[in-house]
């Protein structure tokens, strides 16, 4: 061996270290998701509907597609030949395993549903092959872990990183193309030729595999991702939802306006919490920005943020045909109003300090419930006067179905909604979804239409053409219906379908928060202590991925682990910043600095708090319990609940109605 080819091979030698040793760093700076999670028992917080109804409710369509569904449970693990549906794998995303076989013969997670093509007239323009996508039990069922155990919890905030999912999803695909073995294995049993000879076939599998990687796959991603010069402009930091947290309204916003032009695509940097159910049919408006009205039109765009597909027409008042189910949609709606805030599990957890539940409920009606204690909806009230709504043309300042129909509608809850300037709390879920622009020239209007113009006639179109086909009857096209229309307004909830853009967020109400961890609306603040804590004293990094509970701080166990999401709230969307209790003189302080025993009875109180009587609020909203802050006071004076005048700047506030 020559001197020449010995410092050649040396050379070779210490590229080759280079290379590994960057190999390994990536592999521990990208772990890839979590280990998977195993529990020795499952017990349910909150049982409120029968085995069989629970099952319907996890596994019914409420019209996403994926992916075919033959596809989806023969599809191998991109670096094995476990299937995706393993168990232990979905346990990684955080998903559910489901080996209940009722109404799940083929064991899908929690969550995910078979949807076939609907037989309607006209005929369902899709006609696609079964396709396999998610529901709303997939984001709205939890599962916490403790000391080996597992809580299920109906309704409550799941934990699932569905953006990792779909990008494990798209590397399993690739993998296929590149191993031969793993394709003829994955054909083998899509076409479950007994003879094995699918050599026919193959071909054309491939093919179809090929152009689902290069359309449909493709352009979820293009949604998840948005266009990449905006993602630089963010320079390193770039915006990831992880766990427990989806983009809703924008993502639902790209599925939908990328069908009007490849340019209506966002960054979806404004993640927020799953939100949980129990009490949010009683929700004036809903959503995390309190944007919506009806709750069909809020089951509508969750299902387009999950990849339901539709047709958009050339004008407003065209058909919209979709794969919405938005019959099952209802259905889970009214299963859902049956669910409760989940007791504080005292066998568990350990037993409540009733001293520090008696003092907490003190400072708790002294700080909170001037905010969070519900108030009954008066129609009237200062909710739609605050904030600008999107209707029908020439609707009047006050929902007219609602009014007429007070006792079928029953009570409904008038959340106070916060502008951002007074809360100082992360603005980009509100602000983007206010602020968003379209070009929907497409719909024969203008090329920078604001978002929730452009919003209010696709869903009312998709929900129009739905009744239509469907043989639901409506009084007009406003889908206002009169009393005959009994089905159509039941599926409404009785409520119109109206929109609004606040840049401003909702006092809920508490009950049940301490199965609702991280907190604020963006996740942002891991544990109830710490949001009772000056900002100064929150965490501003810590992981989320761990369903160990930690039932003293109430929240998750929020420390280093392998696969944890890195939480950095200096990162777009992420910021842990407001709804303060400071005695320091700033934007988003809402009352006085507690003492570390204050905190601790409040949160003592918060365990247990289950439900709240609440209260009828003529009149001028809820004071602010401390003095505001002189920022708030030099821009607005008076005390910090004055609304902020803004909003969408495409419509101005509807007159106040006489009494």
């Amino acid at each position: 061996m020559t001197p020449r080819t010995r410092s050649i091979l040396r050379k070779l030698g210490l590229v080759a270290l280079l290379a590994a040793s960057i190999a390994v760093l990536i592999h521990l700076a990208f772990s890839g998701p979590p280990r998977p999670i195993r529990v020795y028992d499952v017990v349910r917080l909150n049982p409120v509907w029968p085995p069989d109804q629970r099952q319907w409710y996890y596994h019914t369509s409420q019209g996403s597609h994926l992916m075919p569904y033959a596809w989806f449970i023969a599809l191998e693990q991109w670096d094995s030949e476990q299937l995706v549906t393993d168990p232990d794998h979905l346990t990684r995303f955080r998903l559910i395993p489901d080996v209940n076989t009722t109404n799940n013969p083929d064991r899908l997670p929690l969550g995910f549903a078979k949807d076939m093509p609907e037989a309607t007239d006209p005929p369902d323009p899709f006609g696609n092959p079964a396709y396999v996508g998610i529901t709303c039990a997939g984001c709205h069922t939890e599962m916490l872990t403790y000391k080996g155990k597992g809580l299920l919890i109906d309704g409550a905030p799941g934990q699932l990183d569905l953006n990792g999912f779909l990008e494990d999803i798209g590397k399993a695909f690739a993998a296929m193309l590149l191993d031969e073995q793993k394709f003829d294995r994955f054909a083998w049993r899509v076409l479950n030729n007994p003879n094995g000879d699918i050599a026919d076939d193959k071909s054309e599998l491939k093919a179809e595999v090929v152009a689902f990687m290069g359309n449909e796959l493709h352009v979820v991603n293009q949604q998840l991702k948005a266009d990449v010069k905006s993602v630089l402009d963010f320079g390193p930091k770039q915006t990831t939802a992880g766990f427990g947290r989806l983009d809703a309204l924008g993502q639902g916003g790209n599925t939908m306006f990328a069908k009007l032009n490849a340019k209506n695509l966002r960054v979806l940097d404004g993640p927020v919490n799953v939100l949980p159910l129990w009490n949010a049919h009683l929700y004036g408006f809903v959503q995390s920005n309190s944007s919506i009205r009806q709750s069909m039109a809020r089951n509508v765009i969750e299902a387009m943020a999950v990849n339901a597909s539709v047709v958009l027409p050339n004008t407003p008042l065209g058909d919209y045909p979709s794969t919405v189910r938005m019959t099952c949609s209802s259905a889970m709606e009214n299963m859902a109003k049956a669910l409760k805030p989940p007791q504080w599990p005292e066998n568990l957890f350990g037993k409540l300090d009733q001293r520090k539940v008696a003092r907490g409920g003190q400072l708790y009606r002294k700080l909170c419930a001037g905010c969070h204690q519900p108030r009954l909806d008066g129609e009237f009230s200062r909710e739609w006067t605050q904030w600008p709504v999107v209707g029908p043309p020439n609707h009047p300042p006050y929902d007219p179905i609602s009014l007429k129909y007070q006792k079928e509608a029953g009570p409904s809850y008038d959340l106070p909604t916060f502008s951002v300037d007074v809360m100082g709390t992360d603005p980009n879920d509100a602000v983007n979804f206010a602020e968003r622009t379209v070009d929907a020239r497409a719909l024969g209007l203008s090329a920078n239409e604001p978002g929730a113009k452009v919003i209010y006639p696709v869903i009312d179109g998709m929900m129009r053409t739905y009744y239509k086909n469907h043989n639901i009857p409506t009084q007009s096209q406003d889908n206002i219906p009169n009393s005959s229309d009994t089905q159509l307004l039941e599926m409404s909830g009785y409520r119109s379908d109206y929109w609004r853009a606040p840049k401003g967020y909702p006092a809920r109400p508490l009950a049940g928060i301490w199965a609702t961890a991280p907190f604020l609306h963006n996740g942002s603040v891991p544990n109830l202590y710490e949001l009772l804590s000056p900002v100064a004293e929150r965490s501003t990094t810590f992981y989320t991925g761990n369903l160990e509970f930690d039932p003293q701080r109430v929240g998750f166990q929020s420390g280093w682990f392998y696969g944890g999401f890195y939480f950095d709230t200096s990162v777009p969307g992420n910021s842990n910043a407001g709804h303060e209790f400071t005695d320091c003189d700033r934007r988003g302080r809402i009352g006085p600095q507690l003492t570390t025993d204050d905190r601790w009875a409040l949160i003592e109180f918060l365990k247990s708090l289950q439900h709240e009587k609440p209260r009828r609020a003529p009149g001028p909203p809820p004071e602010y319990t401390c003095q505001p802050p002189a920022w708030f006071q030099n821009r607005w004076g008076g005390t910090g609940n004055k609304p902020q005048p803004q909003g969408a700047a495409w419509a101005q506030p509807s007159p106040a109605p006489a009494p």
